[in-house]
């Protein structure tokens, strides 16, 4: 009985407590769950399902003739960079110094394609991680591929080489 008391916290005698009884914190709890009651309510609800379709917007998405459209645009993208069946493209290049010396590059030259280095990867498999979607323009893919071979010019075979997931998604 004792051991209970000692552990047992009550508002009473609990600092945490006394403190979001301020009215500062009164207000931050009130505004959070606010938020919390919106996302949760009938608009957000609204917003992914429509009067036509029961079926939430994502679903409808995928099965337009949009969401096809959208795929093989991205199959497209991907074609231009790799023959890799996900958007994730690894570019092997070994070591932390040739990653990050190309991703900076990259980054010069308007791309963000960064870095990935060990502990993600195993040592000596440092690698580039170029990630697309079907948002990326033709011309913007295109002039990545370029750059990017223009980078393999300029590193060893090992640069050339994709091996898909080893830092895949």
């Amino acid at each position: 009985m004792n051991k209970q008391k000692k552990y047992s916290v009550t508002a009473q005698n609990n600092p945490t407590t006394e403190a979001a009884r301020t009215p500062a914190c009164e207000k931050v709890q009130g505004s959070v769950q606010s938020w919390i009651d919106g996302i949760q309510g009938k608009a957000y609800k609204a917003d992914l399902r429509s009067n036509d379709d029961d079926s939430p917007l994502p679903l409808r998405l995928i099965r337009s003739a949009e969401g096809n459209s959208l795929r093989l645009g991205l199959q497209h993208n991907i074609s231009r960079i790799s023959n890799s069946p996900t958007p994730v493209i690894p570019r092997i290049l070994g070591s932390n110094v040739s990653s990050l010396s190309s991703s900076a590059a990259l980054s010069d030259a308007g791309f963000l394609v960064p870095a990935i280095r060990f502990p993600t990867v195993p040592r000596g498999t440092a690698c580039l991680r170029v990630s697309l979607s079907a948002a990326h323009p033709p011309q913007a893919v295109a002039a990545l591929a370029a750059a990017l071979r223009s980078l393999s010019d300029c590193i060893s075979d090992l640069a050339r080489t994709d091996i898909s997931g080893i830092c895949g998604p």
